[in-house]
Order: C-alpha cells, then structure tokens, then sequence
C-alpha cells in the first residue's frame, strides 16, 4: 500500500519492502558480489539470498494469494485489511510454512 504525498514523495506503508537476489544456482560469483555492494550501498532493504529460487517461490505465493483475496473478498487489499485483521496477520506465516520444502 503506499501514499503520495503533496510533494510528490510516494510513501510505502507496507512492512514488504525486501529485495531479494542472487545466483539461481547460490554460487557467489564476482558479478553477485559486485551486485551486493551496489545494492547494499543504496540501503533499500536489498539482501543477497544463497536460494534465490526459494524467494523467488515464496513471493509468487504471496502476490497470488493475496491476489486471490482481493478477488474472493471484492476489494483493495487495503480494504480486506480493514475488514479482515485478524486472519490477513497469519498470512506470513503460512507463506513461511507452505514454501518451506522448495530449497
């Protein structure tokens, strides 16, 4: 969810603010090191992942079931949380789980 602001600014308010990456295969290269330093650098929330598959599994999880939310419950998901705190609060932890198996 994010926010623009009357300067221009656009705040996100989402605590998903991570970028992932890496080698397919987890080896460190010296182009995923070089990577790492740029990204580091720019203090984003960017961290090297020794399996990048993994990650890149558990954010598909996540988008298509929050996708499937929103439809199901007809709304913007910042509608769904308003009407559904409890249950979209255990959703991180049942991505955890279910993604679990994939590295």
């Amino acid at each position: 969810m994010t926010v623009l602001e009357e300067d221009g600014r656009i705040i996100q308010l989402s605590l998903l603010q991570e970028l992932a990456y890496g080698e397919l295969d987890g080896s460190l290269t010296p182009r995923i090191h070089a990577l790492d330093g740029f990204l580091r650098s720019a203090q984003i929330g960017a961290r090297l992942s020794s399996c990048v598959r993994r990650e890149m599994w558990e954010k598909w999880i996540l988008l298509s079931a929050l996708g499937a939310v929103t439809c199901l419950m007809r709304g913007l998901i910042g509608e769904v949380e308003e009407s559904w705190p409890r249950s979209l609060g255990q959703l991180p932890a049942d991505f955890k789980w279910i993604s679990a198996g994939v590295c």
